[in-house]
């Protein structure tokens, strides 16, 4: 059993118990969301300590106001993906240390990472994990670009961005997953790109991260350090 910080799950617990008091969750949308906030304990982590202030600011700020719009009575998909863009964004851009505000599109960054690796025994995989973040980036812009509404009528259009509802179950259930699956490539690229950032926001808490990530993940980063 992995010995692990009170603090941590006791942290986790918190958001989880916050959560429940804004909806109701069965237990799959309860243990994905309790894999989500294991990812984002990882990033805050890091950046923390590594004094990534404007990335720490902004990156966790827009994936917990991501998941605030997703649990909203008032949801609105632009809205949330909105967040999830900038988020991805950021870490992006963090990935590859680049300032915050640089110009340098999500797609430079890509092909800059894919370069990179071009001879790589793990090219395929990090092709695919690179591709899906990259998707899921650009349906989130195409969304804010007016997505697949039709423009008929400008007062009717005008009127549809006013309509917000509570998500559907099975909607929920399918952006949460997403949202796990953002996290996860992730930390999966942290682990690739910024292996050292890891090791110094875990120095003698090799036990927590253990816990924290997925066990394929765990192996990937001790893999690295040997």
């Amino acid at each position: 059993m992995v010995k692990v910080n009170n603090d941590k799950i006791q942290e986790i617990e918190n958001f989880i118990t916050i959560l429940e008091t804004k909806i109701l969750m069965d237990n799959d949308i309860r243990q994905s969301f309790c894999m989500i906030s294991k990812k984002i304990l990882i990033i805050k982590q890091i950046l923390s300590v590594n004094n990534q202030r404007d990335f720490l600011d902004s990156m966790i700020y827009s994936v917990l106001m991501g998941i605030k719009i997703l649990i909203s009575d008032h949801f609105k998909q632009e809205q949330y993906d909105l967040y999830i863009r900038i988020f991805i964004e950021h870490s992006f851009k963090m990935l590859t240390d680049k300032d915050r505000n640089s110009r340098i599109t999500v797609d430079q960054i890509r092909e800059e990472i894919l370069k990179q690796y071009n001879s790589s025994n793990l090219k395929k995989e990090i092709k695919s994990k690179i591709d899906t973040l990259y998707n899921f980036y650009s349906d989130c812009s195409g969304s804010l670009h007016g997505g697949a509404r039709k423009l008929d009528s400008v007062g009717l259009y005008f009127n549809d961005l006013y309509i917000e509802n509570k998500i559907e179950v099975t909607k929920l259930k399918k952006q949460v997953e997403q949202l796990k699956k953002i996290l996860d490539n992730i930390i999966y690229f942290i682990i690739l790109l910024k292996p050292d950032m890891i090791l110094q926001a875990f120095l003698n808490k090799m036990f927590e991260l253990e816990y924290l990530l997925s066990e394929k993940q765990y192996k990937m980063i001790k893999n690295m350090i040997h």
